[in-house]
Parts: structure tokens; C-alpha cells; sequence
């Protein structure tokens, strides 16, 4: 997983976004959900936990072969873990999620 950060710019504010985007292999099982649970976000020295974040669509990745767009999933990691991590010069990511029942 990879740690990225975007800025919006809307009348004179300024807002910055850490977010961790998932890999293309993940997409097909990522497709069914809307939020996670339990996420635990491993670096060499810690683990950070957090109890939920919601899943969205970032963007896509097409692939070669079958010229198929195949959607990146990703979630918004706080801004203070975010502005840690980056402090660090941390950008790839272990990460353990629990996924919800499906009903």
C-alpha cells in the first residue's frame, strides 16, 4: 500500500489529505465493500490502529494486456498520522484490515 498526499485549494483554504491507496490485485475483493473495520497500519518501528475508515474509488489503473480500467481503492488516514508517517519519510505501507459481513 502506498501513503499519498493531495491538497485542495477552495477560496483561499487550503486542505491536505493523506490517503493510502491499495494495490490493482485487491480491487475485485475491495469492490464489495464501502467501509473497514480494525485497520492496522504497520511500519518498521509501530503500528497505528484505526477503529473504521471509509472506502472509495481514487483511481484506475489500466492494464496492458486487456486494456481493462481496474479501479484503485483507498482510504483518508488522519492528518496527524498522516503528517507523522510523511515526517518519517515513510510512503509503502503493511497494512491488516478487517472486512465486514457482507449481507
Amino acid at each position: 500500500m502506498k501513503l499519498k498526499k493531495r491538497i485542495y485549494r477552495k477560496k483561499e483554504k487550503e486542505y491536505t489529505m493523506y490517503f493510502v491507496t491499495f494495490s490493482a490485485k485487491h480491487s475485485g475483493v475491495l469492490s464489495r465493500f464501502k467501509e473497514l473495520h480494525n485497520i492496522e497500519i504497520i511500519t518498521g518501528k509501530n503500528r497505528i490502529v484505526l477503529p473504521k475508515a471509509n472506502l472509495f474509488k481514487n483511481s484506475y489503473y489500466v492494464d496492458r494486456k486487456t486494456v481493462q480500467k481496474i479501479p484503485l481503492y483507498s482510504f483518508v488516514v488522519p492528518k496527524n498520522i498522516g503528517e507523522e508517517l510523511e515526517k518519517n519519510g515513510i510512503k509503502k505501507l503493511k497494512v491488516i484490515v478487517e472486512l465486514p459481513e457482507l449481507n
